[in-house]
């Protein structure tokens, strides 16, 4: 009788650690957009290094987005970047670095790989919740008003990442529609330069010793 005590034990203790290891590899858990691609493209590379694997861009648009940098110490621009040979999808370049901004599933036949997560246009928010549950109630939680005017449910994950000198960690936006995913962004955030981020804390904490 305690053989078959011992054996229960056993195989309840290894049901616990596959549940954890199923855990950990959760994309919602541990969301690291470094090693994500698209097809075999990585979601975050160098200019010359895109340009090396797909050709050069056949459409740039100067200074077409911007994220303010805190308290009225300016904005940091980006470039956008389209290629006739990858369809439905838009790059932005902030110096050197360029990183996948947004991709229209409805045009691209290339699939996403994110923490060994594949999404592509049959992946749907019912797979998305029953990976991730903590999104149950986060579903269209700041959704855009064009998001809500075209009846799209909307969700935000935010990567896990050392934000040492970031405001913002970078997020994925994920847009249903029908069920189906349409589209994916991704918010990207450079790093504050040493002086802004000093610049950055110190007007925080004289604004915090106000309140």
């Amino acid at each position: 009788m305690k053989y078959y005590y011992l054996i229960v034990i056993l195989l309840l203790t290894s049901c616990k650690s596959d549940n954890n290891s199923t855990r950990s590899a959760n994309f919602c858990d541990k969301l690291d957009m470094s090693k994500a691609n698209l097809g075999d493209i990585p979601f975050i590379l160098s200019y010359n290094s895109l340009r090396h694997k797909i050709g050069e861009p056949s459409l740039i648009r100067d200074s077409c987005a911007s994220t303010g940098i805190a308290y009225a110490q300016g904005y940091n621009y980006y470039n956008c970047l389209e290629f006739d040979n990858v369809p439905g999808v838009v790059f932005k370049r902030y110096g050197d670095t360029v990183f996948i901004f947004s991709i229209d599933f409805e045009s691209v036949n290339k699939q996403v790989n994110i923490n060994e997560k594949i999404l592509n246009k049959f992946f749907t928010l019912d797979q998305l919740v029953k990976e991730c549950d903590t999104l149950k109630n986060r579903i269209n939680r700041g959704a855009s008003l064009d998001a809500i005017l075209n009846n799209l449910d909307y969700v935000a994950i935010r990567e896990t990442e050392d934000n040492r000198r970031k405001r913002w960690k970078n997020k994925i936006e994920l847009l249903f529609k029908n069920n189906k995913l349409v589209t994916l962004l991704y918010d990207w955030q450079p790093m504050y330069s040493q002086q802004e981020w000093k610049n950055y804390l110190k007007v925080k904490n004289e604004l915090e010793l106000r309140k």
